[in-house]
């Protein structure tokens, strides 16, 4: 069990930090006039922060007993973690869509006048990647911490 709590102490610090820089960005665009579908994508990913945020009292608690689990959190973890569990394979099918058919996505794109010395398809390979990973992340985390919940919710009723 100390395995698990570690991995999924490590992708919650990982996805809270890179999910609050998205949702920082996501909210300054939704300032500037994003609109409906900003504020969506807004929740989407701010329940990646919650649910990394909640991860980590799980993870406190399992490892410091002392410091019980508050009443919300296993319900955060298990609803907010549904969302966000959302968003990770939607992110995991758009990195593979993006990587599997870059030239497409390029055509498709109107880009503004680039250097030479850049590599529009590698960029694109790259955030493809970024994004598919970090989906990876979230989705692997939510689940791992729902099975911590249930192992920590045996452990406190028996």
């Amino acid at each position: 069990m100390k395995k698990f709590t570690n991995i999924t102490g490590v992708l919650s610090w990982i996805n809270l930090i890179i999910g609050g820089l998205i949702t920082l960005f996501g909210l300054i665009q939704a300032l500037m006039g994003g609109g409906i579908v900003a504020i969506l994508q807004l929740l989407l990913i701010g329940s990646v922060v919650l649910h990394s945020y909640a991860a980590l009292q799980l993870r406190k608690s399992i490892v410091n007993p002392e410091f019980p689990l508050d009443s919300k959190t296993p319900t955060g973890i298990r609803f907010i973690g549904f969302l966000a569990l959302m968003l990770g394979v939607g992110c995991v099918f758009q990195g593979v869509q993006v990587i599997g058919n870059t030239k497409e996505l390029i055509d498709q794109v109107e880009l503004p006048e680039m250097p030479k010395e850049i590599n529009v398809e590698k960029m694109f390979r790259g955030v493809g990647y970024f994004v598919l990973v970090f989906g990876l992340s979230v989705a692997i985390n939510v689940l791992l911490n729902i099975s911590l919940l249930k192992w920590y919710r045996q452990r406190e009723q028996g």
